[in-house]
C-alpha cells in the first residue's frame, strides 16, 4: 500500500472507489479507468488530454479518468 502524508487522508466511497483527499483541496477526486455521468448535471470535459466529469451542484461527483 502507498503511504501517505500526513496532511492527506484515505477516502473509500460506497461504491468502493478510493481517493486521496489532500490538505487544502475542497473535495476528493475519485480516479477511476472508465467515468460516466451519475447525476444529469454532471458535464463530461476533457482537459490537457484527461477526462473528467464535473458537477457544480454537486462537488462531490468530481471524476477524472487515468
Amino acid at each position: 500500500m502507498q503511504s501517505l502524508s500526513e496532511s492527506s487522508k484515505l477516502w473509500i466511497d460506497p461504491r468502493g472507489t478510493v481517493a486521496v483527499w489532500k490538505f487544502g483541496e475542497l473535495r476528493p477526486m475519485k480516479v477511476r479507468s472508465s467515468v460516466k455521468k451519475i447525476s444529469p448535471d454532471d458535464q463530461i470535459v476533457r482537459r490537457r488530454g484527461r477526462i473528467y466529469v464535473i458537477n457544480k451542484k454537486r462537488p462531490r461527483n468530481k471524476q477524472r479518468q487515468g
